[in-house]
């Protein structure tokens, strides 16, 4: 059977009922679907001002790499017209150095001929020698520098002030004037002869030069040491500053050898074998350099303070030398930071690249001290590689060992230096005036040890426990 109102279905009939609305939910039909049409009216005014804003930032990105090419355009037009212009009025300096000289030299040369002619008498020959030594020098001059040879255009102000300070000074000396020897040492910054220089034996540091940076710190340190004497530093003689390869200071040769070879020498770091005095007495002088290194104005920094770049004079003192790192102190500290100098010697605030002052030399001292007082390597106890070290340094949680038998003011003087905190530990005056008191004292104790006998010298040994002390006190009385 069929219904008009369903269909059959297996015999069933059913009946479809028209779904009716409310007009509650008619109306919220309504709304939504007004909402879905401005929605999607929205959506298509949206992409319409992204897609215009995409294309202006892809415009705007094209002219930015358009300026920066038009930029890089200029930047190498500008060097080189500087490289044309600088070249240029190079060329004219030595064009008109090499007129003067040539007049010069034409000069002399007539004036050596006329006295040649002239009837041969003392007075005569003396004068002709003397205006061929006149001549000699003065071709000499002409082959010491040739600023020309540095390729770093921006140093060479700097290099002509400092030709031009050599030859006021006389220190200023040309190559053919060095006669090398034999290798004395080689480092990271280059290698030192032994050479004779105007009739005297003397050390030559041959600096390797590859860089602008290398060739700064060269005359940093010309400039240093030919401002600088003093009895505990290392006499500068001279130095030639001829081309890049030939960056050459000339000092006095040192036949003692180096700090760090006098105190270890061949035993390596197994302990001293100085007496105390000799060790203070050579911690004595080290400290004595740094505070004419302190009193300067403005004050030197070394930043390199170690034995071995101490070196030991003929008669057994030691001299501070290799001034490569030094620096002058800044009027502000701000603009002094990063990581300079040995691991082993080196402050925690310098590992940190923290700012830094003078103090930064005085750990160093302190470590060095350490060194000579015990005999042995910094921190050979830890077992450590020097950069762990400096991590352990950086953290405030390693010093130098010192073992407590040794004399307290030395004792107290050695914490000082290496106070974690840079402004407690002294100045260099202060460590000179201290350091004097207890070698005064120790050289008092070995004069009283060697005018005693056995008990004397039992006495004057400072570090015997307390217990032999008060024996000896009673036996002595």
């Amino acid at each position: 059977m069929q219904n008009s109102e369903g269909d059959v279905n297996g015999g069933a009939v059913v009946v479809e009922k028209p779904v009716r609305w409310s007009k509650d939910r008619l109306a919220k039909l309504e709304d939504l679907e007004l909402a879905l049409d401005a929605a999607v009216h929205v959506n298509r005014y949206l992409n319409k001002e992204i897609e215009a804003v995409v294309q202006q930032l892809q415009r705007a990105e094209q002219e930015r790499h358009a300026w920066q090419e038009h930029a890089r355009r200029l930047a190498r037009q500008l060097a080189k017209y500087k490289r044309a212009a600088a070249g240029n009025q190079q060329q004219q300096q030595q064009q008109q150095r090499h007129t003067v000289e040539e007049a010069d030299d034409a000069q002399l040369q007539q004036l050596a001929d006329e006295l040649a002619q002239l009837p041969h008498s003392n007075g005569s020959q003396d004068a002709a020698a003397a205006a061929d030594a006149d001549l000699q020098q003065q071709q000499q001059q002409q082959a010491l520098v040739s600023p020309g040879a540095f390729p770093w255009e921006d140093m060479l102000d700097s290099i002509n002030t400092l030709v031009h300070r050599g030859r006021e000074a006389g220190w200023l000396a040309a190559p053919s004037e060095v006669k090398m020897g034999n290798v004395l040492g080689q480092g990271a910054f280059g290698t030192t002869y032994m050479a004779h220089w105007r009739g005297a034996q003397v050390a030559v540091k041959c600096v390797t030069v590859r860089s602008e940076a290398e060739l700064l710190n060269f005359l940093r340190e010309v400039e240093c040491l030919a401002a600088l004497r003093h009895p505990n530093v290392v006499p500068f003689l001279g130095a030639v500053l001829q081309d890049q390869g030939r960056c050459w200071l000339i000092s006095e040769f040192m036949p003692g050898g180096t700090l760090a070879q006098w105190l270890h020498g061949d035993k390596g770091p197994l302990g001293p074998n100085k007496p105390l005095l000799q060790r203070a007495q050579r911690a004595l002088d080290v400290c004595r350099a740094l505070a004419a290194l302190e009193a300067c104005a403005p004050p030197l920094l070394h930043r390199d303070v170690k034995p071995s770049n101490v070196f030991m004079d003929g008669s057994g003192t030691a001299r501070l030398g290799d001034f490569g790192l030094a620096r002058p102190m800044p009027t502000s500290r701000a603009t002094l930071t990063g990581e300079t100098g040995t691991y082993l010697y080196m402050s925690p605030e310098m590992v940190r690249h923290e700012v830094y002052d003078s103090k930064t030399d005085v750990w160093s001292f302190g470590v060095l001290l350490a060194e000579l007082l015990t005999g042995h390597i910094p921190y050979q106890h830890t077992f450590m590689t020097p950069v762990q070290i400096a991590m352990g340094v950086a953290d405030e949680k390693l010093q130098p060992l010192l073992p407590g038998q040794l004399p307290t003011e030395l004792l107290v003087l050695c914490h000082a230096c290496c106070d974690f905190d840079p402004d407690m530990r002294p100045g260099f005056a202060t460590l000179v005036e201290e350091l004097e008191g207890a070698v005064a004292t120790l050289q008092k104790d070995a004069e009283a040890a060697a005018a005693g006998g056995l008990f004397g010298r039992l006495r004057g040994n400072r570090s015997i426990p307390s217990s032999w002390a008060s024996v000896l006190g009673q036996v002595g009385s």
